[in-house]
């Protein structure tokens, strides 16, 4: 398990809310931020893990502060009864105001929507 020896991405995400997909097969983390050295800007993700397959997350990137909210759709795209063909859709928040969503299967956002508040808020 994923906890058990928590590495430098694992102090950042594990104690957070959860969100799992509606298929069970995979997790997603908010609030991660990752900061290369010192002086470098911190980059905010989330941090999705596959189902037995702990030790290699997929970090969705791209907030400018730090995401507090992941959420599922309860749908689930695809054949019916093909669990490996099956997509399905998690939107982020984070403090910036910002919402992206993404598709299981696809390293970059579908959509991101941006200008929802005028000032930094919790979302």
């Amino acid at each position: 398990a994923p906890w058990e020896s928590p590495s430098d991405l694992g102090t950042a995400v594990y104690f957070r809310r959860p969100s799992w997909d509606p298929l069970g097969q995979s997790v997603v983390f908010p609030f991660g931020e990752r900061v290369r050295c010192e002086h470098s800007t911190p980059r905010y993700f989330a941090a999705r893990f596959q189902r037995n397959q702990w030790g290699t997350p997929l970090l969705c990137r791209g907030h400018a502060q730090q995401v507090s909210v992941v959420r599922f759709c309860p749908v689930v795209f695809g054949p019916p009864g093909k669990i490996h063909d099956a997509n399905v859709v998690f939107a982020m928040a984070s403090h910036d105001g910002v919402v992206s969503v993404w598709c299981s299967w696809d390293p970059a956002p579908l959509g991101v929507l941006a200008d929802l508040v005028e000032d930094n808020c919790i979302i």
